[in-house]
């Protein structure tokens, strides 16, 4: 079986994205909400995305 480590900067990213996304559902209907709203929000490079 592989050991496969997450690293710490991966698991910050992707909670930084999953919140930013949450907080935006309560702002705007989700068929509103596009990638630039979620890393913008979320303080994350599009690039990252």
């Amino acid at each position: 079986m592989k050991n496969t480590k997450v690293e710490p900067r991966s698991i910050r990213t992707r909670r930084l994205l999953m919140d930013g996304f949450i907080k935006l559902t309560y702002k705007k209907d989700f068929k509103d909400i596009t990638i630039n709203n979620i890393t913008d929000n979320a303080t994350v490079n599009r690039a990252t995305f």
